[in-house]
């Protein structure tokens, strides 16, 4: 069962969301911040929305990144602004020290915008963090 499966704490490793052209689209990141590479990395990203009247939902994408080498990062996909009303979901797993971790990062709506921007050294920019 899943539950059985050690799953250890997942430190240093995040998504971000960058704008690219903020009135049109954003794109978003995973930043590995540990001092080793993360290896077969999966993402499963999806936007939803959790009113009772109207349900909106977008397709499950899902993106295999390979390693990411230590202290750098790799764009998952694009986003688009339509979609910022939505909890945007992005599922990450990956090896490290062949160990499984996978951790679950929701961008709640209205959190991607310009007044969230904060610089990360990794990439040099400013972005959107996961909090």
């Amino acid at each position: 069962m899943k539950k059985d499966i050690p799953t250890p704490e997942v430190k240093h490793v995040t998504v971000v969301i960058k704008p690219e052209q903020p009135d049109q689209h954003w794109s978003v990141h995973l930043v590995n911040g540990n001092e080793k590479q993360i290896k077969n990395v999966l993402v499963a990203s999806r936007g939803y929305s959790e009113k009772k009247q109207v349900t909106q939902e977008t397709s499950v994408l899902r993106h295999f990144l390979e390693d990411i080498a230590a202290k750098s990062s790799k764009q998952i996909e694009l986003i688009d602004t339509e979609v910022f009303h939505l909890f945007n979901e992005f599922d990450v797993t990956y090896y490290l020290d062949d160990e499984l971790h996978f951790k679950k990062f929701v961008f709640v709506p209205e959190s991607i915008h310009v007044g969230n921007l904060s610089y990360n050294d990794i990439m040099a920019t400013d972005v959107v963090v996961h909090s």
